[in-house]
């Protein structure tokens, strides 16, 4: 952090209070070690993951942007062309949010993760 702006607010003889803006360097570093809470999967118009409701996969594939996950439908669409008669989406959803709902329901379906 580098310090861009400071301003004493309330001057007071006991008590001085100033207003401080950080401005942050540089946060690739801090991004790349932190790990991911979304992630996108494919769904049909009730919400329900393609891959697992089509029976194409066992796993419902996780993708890092929406655009990794349409990529992943177009290829999709040129293998199963009974697909493209669906509304399919990609739809942000929260990681450890539905890896314990996957956990919970007790269905042989894992998140594969392609991040």
């Amino acid at each position: 952090f580098m310090l861009a702006y400071q301003m004493l607010i309330m001057p007071d003889p006991d008590n001085n209070v100033t207003y401080e803006i950080y401005h942050v360097e540089d946060l690739s570093q801090l991004l790349k070690e932190q790990p991911k809470k979304t992630g996108w999967i494919l769904v049909n118009k009730d919400g329900t993951p393609i891959e697992i409701l089509e029976k194409l996969y066992p796993n419902i594939s996780l993708f890092s942007t929406e655009q990794k996950a349409l990529q992943h439908l177009k290829e999709l669409l040129n293998k199963h062309t009974n697909l493209k008669q669906q509304l399919i989406t990609a739809q942000p959803i929260i990681i450890k949010t539905t890896q314990e709902q996957l956990a919970q329901s007790g269905l042989p379906i894992k998140l594969e993760e392609h991040i």
